[in-house]
């Protein structure tokens, strides 16, 4: 049997990326609210300034909403439940498409074009010999 004796902990890191401006942050334990973002109830993370609207406003929205869809969180304080801190699509600049994603960007090229990854990956092999040709290619 092993004993461990000293500072033991179960931190684990957390990453966080901006879907409006690609700014990312890192560190242990971190939850979204303490380095300034925030998640929409689709999934998309972004920075509290992108927030469409007040954010007073869609954290009212979202206590509102998540509380009438679950009524065993009734007796959750407000704080708590915004530590998740997601909030509803209409105050998401993606939902809202003031901002599109490259990963949106890429889904509709795949559609348009009926290709999956694998197929447009091929095309870009067989066209370019190198990455270097490919980027000049891109940047015109």
């Amino acid at each position: 049997m092993k004993i461990r004796q000293g500072f033991v902990s179960n931190s684990s890191s957390s990453s966080f990326v901006c879907d409006v401006s690609g700014y990312e942050v890192s560190g242990f334990d971190l939850c979204l609210w303490e380095v300034g973002m925030v998640q929409c109830k689709n999934g998309h993370t972004f920075r509290e300034e992108y927030i469409i609207g007040s954010t007073e406003e869609a954290e009212q929205t979202y206590l509102a909403n998540l509380k009438k869809n679950n009524p065993e969180l009734s007796h959750w304080t407000d704080e708590d439940l915004l530590n998740d801190y997601y909030i509803p699509a209409n105050n998401c600049p993606v939902c809202q498409f003031t901002t599109v994603t490259e990963r949106d960007i890429l889904a509709l090229v795949l559609a348009d074009k009926d290709f999956t990854k694998e197929q447009l990956a091929e095309e870009i092999k067989e066209r370019f010999g190198t990455y270097e040709e490919f980027n000049k290619f891109i940047r015109g």
